[in-house]
């Protein structure tokens, strides 16, 4: 059984990273192609890039609510049932778009709180107002994108990533610097391309459910668009928990840097390059933590809950063993890969001794990537999102600001340290994701096990 669950958390969840990382690619050559343009512009980018991935990846865990549905109804074989949420799955998708269009429409007063620079506000206004008309396009598509792994299509998912990224580089280089006749954008250009990437997103996904034999099954076309509000309670009812969930775990990452930012530019250099390391890395928990979620509601919806607490399981066993092997690769390479982002010798020491507590850090998050995500299969995401309210905020940021800034000190035990630094907020951001880790993984175990019990009660009625 173990075995079995491998191999196919492993099939599922290969085009799931394959494309995630492709989203990456995209921040990462606007990155390079602004960083060689204006350095006005690659930060107005930058702080632009970062409000929106706030927005969109809040609202996206609203439309999450959508997987452990869709994937247990495949488990039971009610194709029927898939096609309407995904016609309902649309209406949720509309809404959100208007309520995202609004937020990033008007960001000037956020901008100007935050005290961006004069010459860096206009790029970051600009790109907000730009890439907030692609939203609608990129939440339409995330429908298709939540659907096709649920019903064991993830490919579809990875190939339409990779051909829309090559949509959007050569119209952002373009845009950015004015060829071919057409405007000199600078870095809003790189907004315009993501705009082009988003609806190329829509149009090519929403084509596939037209032209893919596959999808026919699901009779997406031929019931009723209208909105039907108990299907819609019912993905807000686990969709607005997630979304409450992913705002925590972004802001626990993005006040790091705004805390470390007193710190000076080396600090926050060297916080970046480990951060942005963070993410490359998460990219597998993640990926695996989807295609788990998938595999455990569909075998509860296939009446088989032991096959579902094995995949659980699976996953994370998975997700810590590839987990260990990257971040000892990390170690050993060690100075030489951290030259690969910077040759300066001051951000190379702070990212030099900040390096063990990202191996430390990441090997929580291989476990917790995945058991919040189990824990969602089994719609189970009020207690997962205290747990990170808890521990991301609790302890990893306030916890966090305390140990960077102003040290640590318990009479009772003769204990006293001073001001950590930069390795306080990352040792609090691990300590707080080993909290989450473990309050997470007891949570499943009770969980899968009172489901496996229940069924058994069951049986022997």
């Amino acid at each position: 059984m173990r075995f079995k669950s491998i191999r196919a958390i492993v099939t599922l969840s290969w085009p799931i990273l394959v494309a995630q990382l492709a989203v990456l690619a995209n921040g990462v050559a606007d990155t390079v192609m602004t960083g060689h343009y204006n350095a006005a512009h690659l930060a107005g980018i930058g702080i632009g890039a970062g409000m929106y991935a706030t927005v969109f990846f809040t609202l996206l865990g609203v439309l999450q609510g959508l997987s452990p549905l869709m994937a247990r109804y495949y488990g039971a074989g009610n194709n029927p049932a898939i096609g309407k949420l995904v016609r309902q799955g649309v209406w949720v998708a509309l809404g959100l778009s208007v309520i995202g269009v609004v937020l990033l429409s008007f960001p000037r007063p956020i901008l100007e709180m935050a005290q961006v620079p004069t010459e860096v506000l206009p790029v970051a206004e600009g790109y907000l107002r730009v890439i907030s008309w692609g939203l609608p396009g990129l939440m339409l598509a995330r429908v298709f994108y939540i659907f096709s792994p649920s019903v064991h299509k993830p490919r579809a998912v990875m190939l339409i990533n990779l051909c829309t990224l090559f949509i959007k580089i050569p119209v952002s280089y373009v845009l950015l610097r004015g060829r071919f006749g057409l405007p000199e954008l600078g870095g809003i250009g790189c907004a315009v391309g993501s705009m082009v990437m988003f609806w190329s997103m829509f149009l090519l996904s929403f084509g596939l459910l037209f032209i893919e034999p596959y999808y026919r099954q699901f009779t997406i076309w031929h019931g009723s668009w209208k909105p039907e509000w108990r299907i819609l309670k019912e993905i807000l009812h686990l969709g607005l928990p997630i979304a409450v969930s992913q705002l925590v775990e972004i802001t626990s990452f993005t006040f790091i840097a705004l805390f470390l930012a007193k710190l000076g530019p080396h600090v926050s250099a060297a916080h970046q390059i480990i951060a942005n390391l963070a993410i490359l890395l998460f990219m597998v928990p993640l990926s695996l933590g989807i295609g788990t979620q998938v595999l455990v509601s569909q075998a509860l919806g296939a009446g088989d809950p032991r096959r579902a607490r094995a995949n659980a399981f699976a996953g994370m066993q998975v997700s810590v063993c590839i987990g260990i092997v990257t971040t000892s690769i990390i170690a050993i390479l060690n100075i030489r890969l951290l030259k690969l982002y910077t040759d300066d010798p001051a951000v190379l020491a702070i990212a030099l001794r900040l390096l063990p507590l990202l191996v430390f850090y990441h090997l929580c998050d291989s476990v917790q990537g995945v058991a919040v995500n189990a824990l969602r299969a089994y719609r189970e995401v009020l207690v997962p999102t205290l747990i990170y309210v808890a521990s991301l905020w609790g302890i990893g940021l306030a916890g966090g600001w305390w140990l960077t800034f102003k040290g640590l000190s318990i009479d009772a035990f003769n204990i006293a340290a001073p001001a950590l630094g930069p390795f306080g907020m990352w040792l609090a951001a691990g300590l707080s994701l080993a909290a989450a880790a473990i309050a997470l993984m007891v949570y499943l175990l009770r969980i899968s096990h009172r489901y496996t019990i229940d069924y058994g009660v069951l049986e022997q009625k």
